[in-house]
Formats: structure tokens, C-alpha cells, sequence
């Protein structure tokens, strides 16, 4: 069926991504600064691809863009790569912001260490180094210590090394490593006192994968999956496994898998007193920071009986806690012998209870639970166990702060340091000291260090970054946007200290609003940007953890019509305040909010000046079928759900583009190796915009060539990328470029 056909006998129900034939009369008149006659885009061919959805018709004229190795879309995509050098600005205005943005670089870099038996490890770079190094000393030396990871060497460039996985006594680092950009990752065994190599190599690893240690150190516990013989297919459904140190991988035993959830991922982690193994899922997928619908243990005593014992194939029981719960839970410490347990059961806004985990076994609600750590009028974020105490992080609105609490849950202190961004908040449960970083929109983070055992324990000043500007020059404040429902909205706005309220100037919108985060990200190719006399500004739109779970399940799934409502009052906003002008104004998002600034783009193309997405998801309806997009299910919904595809379907911005209307200008950024939003988002979205543009307004495609879920395969990769980026957005609102 041709698309007028299939538009002929479903007028309502046949939905298009080129349905709109008329045309919009007047088109935005943007000063530029680059043209493009739309009849000069790179011809892409189009398919008369329609698939059926509850009954109602979705073409895909791009269908065949999927096929990411064929001929002809390596064909388009050079055309793609030769217009957009056509197009960027002169090579010393990018050389100028490389430069810019590489000198960051050249600073010391470390993140909060971490105590592991005789051992302190701590993340650190040396100026000038792209990515940073793990380090060790003994538990009473300074950081950093001898070099035990070198990250930077020409053969490391694609290892990493997490320190959740680092073994109880921190005898072994497990190093995970790929040959490219690629979610596989092959883990090996790395000895900290002499550096020497373990013999096995494990394979069937993702990117970010736990790891749960028998306190022995003789083995660990991980999820694996399959290969797919294409990499852009999804994710198969974890199974942990067991390995022994010095054994083959094909001899780890299978342990369990989550019988009922469709999660791509489960959290896993033995109890500090090393009794358990705890699973975390989700019989949905979703989690609220880090917290699971589903908590489940297995007796470690009794897997170190049947391991040893003469029975093929013997498992432990893994048993349910909180069986046929809604709450969400996480587990957080041990304190006697009970289980400390971080949920919303009773309090929405989360509390932290002590367990007996013997009490909560089968289909039966816990019956010895006790409250030890109270709801409070803000929703807990974070919890960092310690010897005797926890550290509690809260977001109250856009900042973060910690406080202090014994493990029987006597409130000490608050910790006298607020940020917008708290990072690194390691836990040592064997230790009173404790370590953290917090940083702002300006400051990429300062590391302090409290001593739990003090009487009045206060945070001190362990690392300051050097910066290479004045946090002071720069004036942070909240407003507030009235969403389409009434509800406010914050938005995060940073300038610099001589530009007035109410002058406009050049804004960049950045908004997220999913799995919880709430956003506050310092992206340091935005101080350029910034310097240059531009505005910043991080909306928090609904989805988030701004204000707790609710907040978060307020902007997701079924809900995704707020979540865009907020961003738009958002733009509306700084513009009715004068912050910025539509002509000024760059809407940006990425990744799980890639589709925001597309839409707005598609819905308000007159409200913005140029457009800016990153590594996006774009056709709603195929999300799932590729790559990480099963995972992002409970967020976004499942389009073979017919009340989700309603919704899908209703914003998905490769089906709701309008031919003949003026489209800002626009860059979309796409990694050639991206395995979790797909690059055939964007090539898709790319070709139907572009067919679909009516003025010269450029619509450019950014390919990073072998880069995957990120803005480039290397450091110098990554900053002449962003440095073509503000290029472009500097040209197009009319941001001059700073000669120093």
C-alpha cells in the first residue's frame, strides 16, 4: 500500500512520517549565518515500508537505513560528511575552541579513593592525560600511590575499571576491556600486589556489569549474556553466573535468573558482613536511583555447602525478600544481623529499615522490620555504608547534601557542603573515613574527606581541581517555569556575573528527565560557551529525581506528554523573562532525552534558534528492536502495549515531522559504533528532516566515526567534535567567538 493510499482509507489512523503536504506560510527568517537550498541535501531513497500497530498504519520510508553496513548508506553518509565541512565555520574559529576545551585538561584529575583491606585506590590523571588512572597505596599512605592501571597506554584505550568490583581485600582488580567502542567488554584479573595477570579471560560482559565477591576472594558472582552475531542487536536477558578464580569460564555454573521481568540488568552485590548474595530487579525494568521493585538473597554458607559438595548442578535457594511488594527497595548495609534495606514502603520519599532476613523469606511481607533512618521532606538520592555509620545523600530541589546517621539510626550531623552534583560517594564499610566529591555547573568537582569518628565530624578540603576560570565570575540561579498543568518547574540558569537579568543573549537548554537523575551535569565544553558571554541552562523537567519518585513516575512512560510540557515551559519561560530571544535560544538533549529538542523542534519550530541532539533515540515505534532499547522500556513504554504506542506514537519525532514547514537550524550527533541508541535514529530522523525542509535553514548530520555512546573514541576526538558543535550553534544564534 503506497502512503496516500494507506492516507486515503485511514485518514485518522495512518500515521507518517511525511503526512503533512501543506505547506506553513511563513518560515523563521533566522540570521544563520550558513543557507542551505533543500534541494541540495544528499538524496536518500525512500521505501514503501508500512508496519501495523493496533490496527493503525506506520510507514517507515527509511527503513532500509537500518542495515547499518550497506553500500548505499555508507554512500549517503559521505555525502553527509562532505556537507557538513561545506558548512562549518573557518578551521581557526574549531582550532580556537579545541583549544578552548583541551585545556582542561591540562589540570591534576582525581576522584574519591577507595578502601579495600591493606589497600587505598584512587582514580588520577596527571595533566595533560585524557582519561584517568588507577593508582594504589597502602591503606595509611597519600594518594595516588604507585600506578597500577595505566588507562592511557595505546593498548589500555578501551579498558576500564570500576570500583564496585574491586575484591573485598582488594586483592584483585577486574579489568574490563574491549577492541573498540562496543557495550562487550572481556574481563580479566589484575593481582594489586604485583600486578600479575590471572590466566582466565571471561567474556559475554557488558559495559558497567556488577560484580559480587565471596568474602574469601576465591570467586565472584557476575551477569552474563550472549553475543548476537550483530551488535546493534538488543540485549538477551541476563543469568548470573559464579566464577572461580583460576578456572575456565565455561565451567562457572549457571546460579539464577529473574523468573518474571523483562530488565536487562540486575544489581548484585554480597552484604558487607558476607553472609548474602543480593539481586536486585525489577519485574518492570524500571528503578528509582538505583532502586529495584524485586530483592532477592542467597545464603552464601549454604552455596559454599553445595559448591563443595558431590551434587552436579546443586544451587542454592535464591528467596525473595518483601515477596509481592509494590515498594521499592535496595539494599544499603548490614548492621547485627540484620539487612539495612533503602525503600518507599510507607514513605514516599524513601526511608532505610533494618531486617531479619530470615523473617522476610517466602511469599510473606517481612515481619522484624524497624525503622532506622526516618522519611524526610526531601527523597534520599544515595546511601554510602561505613564501620558504624551511613552517609544519606538528599536532593532537595537542584542540590545535594549529605547526612550523617549511626547505623542504629541516631541522626550526627549534616555534612556543611551543598552542591548541585555530589559524585564518587564510595562506601568502606570497614572504615571511618570517608570520601566524596561535589561540584556545580562551574566546578567539574572538589574532593573532601570526613572523619566519622569525630565528635563533631566535619568535611574538609581533601582535592581542589585547579580551574582555568573563577567559579566567582559566575552567577548560579533557580527560577522557576509554569508547566501546561501548574506545576513548577526549576530551572538551573548560570551566567556570568556581568551579564544582567533580563539582557538577551545566546542560551543553551539542556533537559533529561529520566531513570531518576536529577540532572545537574558539568560539561566542560559548555565553558567556552559561557565565557563567550552565553547563558546555560539545565531545565528539570518531570521524570527525573528532582523531587523523589513521584516526580520521576510523574514524566515517564504514559506520562511523557508532561515531561515534554515541562521543557517546553521552560523555553517559554527564558524567553518571557528576557533571559534570551527564540533566535538565540539552542535546544539540547541526548541519549534517553534526544528526542526532547526534536520535538520541540517538530511542535515549536518558531520558539528556538538552532537545535542541538546527541546520540538520540528518534523513532519511538523501532526503539526496542535495536540495541539498549528493550532497557529503556519502563521509561519510554513498549509500543506492542497499545496505551504506550498511543503515546509513542503521538511524539516520536521521525513520525511526526510536517513537510513544508521551516525547521531551525539543526545538528545531529550520531556515534557510527553506537550500540545503545542505535546510529539509525539519527540517520533516519537526518533524511526525513531534510526531505521535509522547506528554507534554507541547514539540517546537518555529525557522524563520529568510530565513537559509540559518547562524543568520540578518543580525548582529541571528543573535543574537536564539541568544538565543531559550538561552532555552529555560536554562528547560528549569533554568539561571537572569543579571540582569546
Amino acid at each position: 500500500m503506497t502512503r496516500l493510499a494507506c492516507l486515503l482509507r485511514f485518514p485518522l489512523r495512518c500515521i507518517v512520517p511525511v503526512l503533512v503536504l501543506s505547506c506553513v506560510a511563513a518560515c523563521q527568517g533566522q540570521d544563520a549565518g550558513t543557507r542551505i537550498d533543500p534541494d541540495a541535501y544528499p538524496h536518500a531513497r525512500i521505501v514503501d515500508q508500512i508496519d501495523v500497530f493496533h490496527e493503525t498504519q506506520v510507514a517507515d520510508p527509511y527503513r532500509w537505513m537500518e542495515d547499518l553496513d550497506s553500500e548505499e548508506l555508507m554512500t549517503w553518509l559521505a555525502s553527509q560528511d562532505s556537507l557538513l565541512k561545506t558548512i562549518l565555520p573557518q578551521e581557526g574559529q574549531i582550532d580556537g575552541l579545541v583549544e578552548q576545551i583541551t585545556a582542561w585538561r591540562e589540570r591534576e584529575t582525581m576522584r574519591p579513593p577507595l578502601l579495600r583491606g591493606p589497600w587505598l585506590f584512587t582514580f588520577f590523571a596527571d595533566p595533560g592525560q585524557s582519561v584517568v588512572n588507577l593508582h594504589v597505596a597502602s591503606r595509611d599512605g597519600k594518594p595516588p600511590g604507585r600506578l597500577l592501571v595505566d588507562a592511557n597506554a595505546a593498548r589500555m584505550q578501551n579498558e576500564y575499571v570500576g570500583t564496585g568490583r574491586i575484591s573485598p581485600q582488594g586483592t584483585w582488580v577486574p579489568v574490563l576491556s574491549s577492541d573498540g567502542p562496543t557495550r562487550w567488554r572481556n574481563l580479566r584479573l589484575l593481582r594489586t600486589e604485583n600486578r600479575e595477570w590471572a590466566a582466565e579471560t571471561l567474556s559475554g560482559v557488558v559495559a558497567g556489569a556488577p560484580l559480587a565477591w565471596l568474602p574469601d576472594e576465591s570467586g565472584f558472582f557476575y551477569p552474563r549474556h550472549d553475543i548476537p552475531d550483530n551488535p546493534q542487536a538488543p540485549l538477551s536477558k541476563p543469568r548470573i553466573h559464579f566464577h572461580r578464580i583460576g578456572t575456565d569460564q565455561e565451567a562457572d555454573p549457571f546460579i539464577w535468573e529473574q523468573p518474571d521481568g523483562n530488565e536487562l540488568t540486575i544489581a548484585l552485590q554480597t552484604t558487607s558482613d558476607g553472609r548474602y548474595l543480593v539481586l536486585e530487579g525489577s519485574a518492570s525494568g524500571g528503578t528509582f536511583s538505583g532502586v529495584n521493585e524485586r530483592l532477592y538473597i542467597m545464603s552464601l554458607q549454604e552455596f559454599e555447602r553445595d559448591r563443595t559438595a558431590t551434587r552436579p548442578g546443586a544451587r542454592p535457594a535464591v528467596r525473595e525478600l518483601f515477596a509481592s511488594n509494590a515498594a521499592q527497595l535496595a539494599y544499603e548495609g548490614t548492621y547485627g544481623d540484620l539487612l539495612l534495606i533503602r525503600t518507599t514502603d510507607q514513605a514516599e520519599n524513601m526511608r532505610i529499615v533494618a531486617v531479619d532476613p530470615e523473617s522476610g523469606i517466602g511469599n510473606r511481607r517481612p515481619t522484624a522490620v524497624q525503622t532506622v533512618v526516618e522519611e524526610a521532606e526531601w527523597p534520599i538520592q544515595g546511601v554510602a555504608e561505613y564501620e558504624n555509620h551511613l552517609l544519606v545523600q538528599y536532593v532537595r530541589e537542584t542540590t545535594s547534601f549529605i547526612r550523617i546517621f549511626h547505623k542504629n539510626g541516631t541522626f550526627v550531623t549534616d555534612v556543611d557542603v551543598q552542591a548541585t552534583n555530589i559524585f564518587g560517594f564510595n562506601e568502606n564499610p570497614d572504615s571511618e573515613i570517608a570520601w566524596f566529591g561535589m561540584g556545580s555547573l562551574t566546578n567539574p568537582g572538589t574532593i573532601y574527606s570526613v572523619n566519622l569518628e569525630d565528635d563533631d565530624p566535619e568535611a574538609d578540603v581533601f582535592f581542589q581541581p585547579k580551574l582555568l576560570l573563577d567559579p566567582s565570575d559566575f552567577t548560579s540561579e533557580v527560577l522557576f517555569a509554569t508547566s501546561a498543568d501548574g506545576t513548577q518547574i526549576p530551572v538551573s540558569i548560570v551566567r556570568h556575573k556581568d551579564l544582567k537579568p533580563g539582557a538577551e543573549a545566546p542560551t543553551f537548554l539542556y533537559g533529561y528527565g529520566a531513570w531518576a537523575w536529577a540532572a545537574f551535569p558539568w560539561q566542560q565544553y559548555m565553558i567556552p560557551w559561557l565565557q563567550n558571554g552565553g547563558i546555560y541552562a539545565v531545565v528539570h523537567v518531570r521524570g527525573g529525581g528532582e523531587y523523589g519518585p513521584e516526580w520521576h513516575e510523574a514524566g515517564i512512560r504514559q506520562n511523557r506528554e508532561t515531561w515534554i510540557a515541562d521543557y517546553v515551559a521552560a523555553a517559554e519561560f527564558l524567553v518571557q523573562k528576557g533571559y534570551t530571544a527564540p533566535r538565540q535560544l539552542v535546544v539540547n538533549g541526548g541519549s534517553a532525552s534526544g528526542m526532547l529538542p526534536a520535538i520541540v523542534a517538530n511542535r515549536h519550530p518558531e520558539l528556538i534558534g538552532a537545535v542541538m541532539i546527541d546520540y538520540p533515540f528518534l523513532d519511538m515505534v523501532r526503539m526496542k528492536e535495536f540495541g539498549a532499547g528493550t532497557s529503556y522500556i519502563p521509561e519510554y513504554g513498549d509500543p506492542e502495549i497499545k496505551d504506550d504506542f498511543d503515546v509513542l506514537v503521538g511524539y516520536s519525532p521521525y513520525h511526526r515531522i510536517e513537510p513544508g514547514r521551516c525547521y531551525p537550524p539543526m545538528l545531529v550527533q550520531a556515534g557510527s559504533e553506537d550500540e545503545t541508541s542505535t546510529p539509525m535514529h539519527a540517520y533516519k530522523y537526518v533524511a526525513a528532516l531534510q526531505a521535509a525542509q522547506s528554507c534554507d535553514n541547514p539540517v546537518l548530520l555529525q557522524i563520529t566515526w568510530g565513537a559509540g555512546h559518547s562524543a568520540g573514541a578518543t580525548a582529541e576526538q571528543r573535543a574537536r567534535t564539541h568544538a565543531e558543535q559550538l561552532a555552529l550553534l555560536m554562528q547560528w544564534v549569533g554568539l561571537p567567538p572569543s579571540t582569546n
